[in-house]
């Protein structure tokens, strides 16, 4: 395609092969970060010149023409490789992108973000429910949607979150589980002997989680004010445990105890 272009008039030219006239204006960028490109035609220069002026309102207006080819994969795989990957610690975005891969694009993957519709989501969150998985994890897979979908608008994709417009599964609340004082006694007399009797009995008598004891040094205790502080917590790196074995990491976290 040839042509000619008019000064000041940016992407207006003439087809050499028909004599029509063509106006083009980029409208967004595809899930590749190439420019994507809408085009007006018309028998005259004066009337493509018009068409392109009417294009280019709308989108000033905020009616942006939205490439309608970018499937959920591609966002999905896009929003992993160049968000994901340094705004949350590897694990956290490994977490992610399992939850999409396993969950979310077996169902919806090929869907156009264009074509996506609550109702899509409201079948995929009760489908789940119905393989058996807990409330709570289908929440977490409507979460990771929502956050993909919003990563899509803010990339021009989309221009409403549908996620938004569904609700998440009710999670049934459920009683914590406590030891009486009389199981805590036994408890602590079976432990009696046990190389991490003084590790179970600060759990219990302090709360702890299971990580925050493990990740505990001997400076974090301070013997003259009787404080201990909780400064981080041991957990396991399961991005780095399976390809090189286990492996655990320490993770910064402030408070303290009296």
């Amino acid at each position: 395609m040839t042509g000619k272009r008019g000064n000041g008039e940016g992407s207006i030219y003439q087809q050499t092969r028909d004599g029509r006239w063509v106006g083009s204006v980029v409208v967004g960028f595809n899930a590749m970060g190439r420019p994507v490109r809408r085009t007006v035609s018309a028998t005259t220069r004066r009337e493509a010149v018009e068409k392109l002026k009417r294009l280019q309102k709308n989108l000033d207006d905020g009616l942006q023409t939205i490439d309608g080819s970018v499937t959920l994969t591609q966002l999905v795989t896009r929003w992993h490789d160049d968000v994901l990957s340094h705004q949350v610690d590897e694990s956290a975005a490994s977490n992610y992108f399992s939850l999409a891969r396993n969950h979310i694009l077996p169902t919806l993957g090929k869907k156009k973000l264009v074509n996506l519709t609550p109702v899509q989501v409201d079948q995929l969150l009760a489908k789940k429910l119905k393989d058996g998985l807990a409330p709570s994890t289908v929440r977490r897979i409507r979460a990771v949607l929502a956050q993909c979908l919003d990563q899509g608008m803010r990339w021009g994709f989309v221009t409403r979150n549908v996620v938004k417009l569904t609700r998440s599964p009710k999670v049934p609340r459920v009683e914590g589980r406590t030891l009486t004082p009389e199981q805590a006694r036994r408890f602590l007399e079976t432990l009696h002997g046990h190389p991490h009797e003084a590790l179970y009995a600060l759990m219990l008598s302090t709360g702890l989680r299971r990580g925050e004891a493990l990740g505990l040094m001997r400076k974090d205790f301070d013997e003259e004010k009787g404080i201990l502080h909780i400064r981080r917590q041991l957990r396991r790196d399961k991005v780095r445990a399976c390809n090189r074995g286990h492996q655990n990491r320490y993770e910064s976290k402030g408070s303290q105890l009296s």
